[in-house]
């Protein structure tokens, strides 16, 4: 059974790019730091992030700035 914040979770999500998807995993679910981000990522520092602003910046402009916010908290708590 999935649950419905699950589901919110990922059409929040689905508005991102792939790539962007990557960089939120590793920053907020595997907590890679900007360094390994970039290794993993062939990027330097500035464009990963830049990166994680505009993925944020595209929820935050569509779902409001309290999504961000639960959607970081709910991905960092599990």
């Amino acid at each position: 059974v999935v649950a419905a914040s699950d589901v919110y979770k990922r059409q929040i999500l689905n508005v991102l790019t792939p790539r962007q998807k990557e960089i939120i995993y590793y920053r907020y679910i595997q907590e890679l730091s900007f360094d390994e981000i970039c290794i993993m990522m062939d990027m330097n520092s500035q464009s990963a992030k830049n990166l994680i602003q505009r993925s944020l910046k595209k929820i935050r402009d569509l779902y409001g700035p309290a999504e961000v916010f639960l959607l970081l908290l709910s991905i960092c708590v599990q």
